[in-house]
């Protein structure tokens, strides 16, 4: 175990994490009680769709990957069935559905937003954001709205 922790922590020195750690740690910050990993579990359906844009092509491998079938389908519905397998992930793991169930309010958006912005992980996102779109990140992910759903279980 401890050589597999070395090697994740080898692996996000040289990529970095993108969007769902620069908000968690903005997060986990200002609310201390809120674990690292749940805090990353509700936000990384909210990062996959907003990454989906530029980065689709790379989700709908990683679905496959999750065994998710591909063949004959657009990119589109394999990243969403992606989402869905996260999602339900979370659900069958007791994860909160939103950050706002955990306690994160809106009132201090403005600030996660801005300092998730110059969080290091940031800049390797595939999407880059302004930060009223981080602040709307922000907000579907505490309201647990914005995550279009096909179907209950994947």
């Amino acid at each position: 175990m401890t050589y597999a922790e070395f090697l994740a922590g080898m692996a996000f020195n040289n990529a970095s994490l993108g969007f769902v750690h620069a908000m968690s740690h903005q997060v986990g910050g200002m609310y201390h009680s809120l674990a690292h990993g749940v805090i990353n579990s509700v936000l990384m359906p909210h990062v996959i769709a907003w990454n989906a844009a530029v980065a689709g092509e790379r989700y709908a491998e990683i679905a496959e990957h999750m065994g998710i079938e591909r063949q004959g389908r657009s990119t589109e519905d394999a990243v969403q069935d992606l989402i869905d397998k996260v999602l339900a992930f979370n659900r069958a793991m007791h994860i909160p559905a939103s950050l706002g169930e955990m306690g994160v309010k809106d009132e201090d958006v403005a600030q996660l937003a801005d300092y998730a912005l110059a969080d290091p992980c940031a800049a390797t996102n595939p999407r880059p954001a302004t930060v009223a779109e981080m602040q709307g990140l922000f907000r579907r992910a505490i309201s647990g709205d914005g995550i279009p759903q096909h179907s209950a279980a994947a």
